[in-house]
């Protein structure tokens, strides 16, 4: 595979982490398999496209908003389709990745497969995703961790994290591009299921290896950003892939958000962001808040 000539590109998408994306950049230099690298500016504060350009030859692709995650990716992959290339990796841009990742990523990506890769935390010792599952009867998406039993062959699963994903171009032409409503979060759960409603399975790669600064730029996990769009985009979700879950769902989910907020307003923490979510959800309210 060293020396390959099929024509790879891989999707960043930068909003104001210009040293997160310079040392990924670094990382993706070093591949066995050459690949052209896409930068999606996200309307970070200063033109960072150009900063980034001035150390490394990228594509830079700036947009004048905000689209998110996925509508930042989204631009990347208009590029990447229109420009004819065989195999598109979206990449977080907070990760490091091994020489060898691009490699053992597209070995075995094909029409009917795409592949993930084993993620670790900053560490580099214990997991973030093995692939990952999605509950029909609760309506999570979850990554397979340090803590769990995860597979060290390759192994089917029903999630993919968007932190790290390959397809070629004609899954993404048959499937289409990111659902830009949810904006962040669950977005790659909902195109998960999409993948399996065409037939296309998910493939986790254990010896592909990166590793991934979780949450830095959304301010963590329990940020109130974070909740916000993890309970309404996991209960959109539900919501719009009824064939896919189980009637529990949302009940489930919403009951444990609820759960989620109480506890968070006995302790002192942020439960309006949960509030909110749920409060969006029902009254259909999607695209970017600028609540958060």
């Amino acid at each position: 595979m060293k020396g390959s000539n099929k024509k790879v590109c891989v999707i960043l998408v930068n909003y104001n982490g210009l040293s997160d994306t310079l040392e990924c950049i670094q990382s993706l230099c070093n591949s066995t398999v050459k690949a052209d690298i896409i930068v999606v500016d996200n309307a970070s504060e200063v033109d960072e496209c150009r900063l980034i350009n001035e150390n490394y030859a990228v594509i830079s692709l700036r947009s004048d908003k905000n689209l998110g995650f996925a509508g930042g990716n989204n631009l990347g992959l208009e590029y990447a389709v229109r420009n004819h290339y065989e195999y598109v990796i979206l990449l977080n841009n907070d990760t490091v990745v091994a020489d060898d990742l691009i490699e053992v990523l597209i070995s075995r990506c094909d029409e009917g497969t795409v592949t993930t890769p084993t993620i670790y935390y900053e560490d580099g010792k214990s997991v973030w995703s093995a692939g990952g599952y999605i509950n029909k009867f609760t309506g999570a998406a979850r990554n397979i961790q340090t803590g769990y039993q995860y597979s060290k062959e390759p192994v089917y699963c029903s999630f993919a994290s968007g932190c790290c994903i390959c397809a070629k171009i004609s899954t993404i032409k048959k499937v289409g591009f990111l659902d830009e409503s949810f904006f962040m979060y669950c977005e790659d759960a909902d195109y998960c299921i999409k993948l399996f409603n065409k037939g296309i399975r998910i493939l986790y790669l254990p010896e592909a290896q990166l590793i991934h600064k979780v949450s830095k730029s959304t301010g963590g996990s329990n940020s109130s950003f974070c909740n916000y769009y993890l309970t309404r985009n996991r209960l959109r979700n539900i919501k719009q892939n009824p064939d896919y879950f189980c009637f529990t769902a949302l009940p489930v989910t919403l009951l444990e958000k609820i759960i989620r907020m109480i506890q968070f307003c006995i302790n002192g923490k942020d439960w309006k962001s949960i509030c909110d979510g749920i409060y969006d959800f029902i009254h259909n309210i999607y695209g970017r808040s600028d609540k958060y």
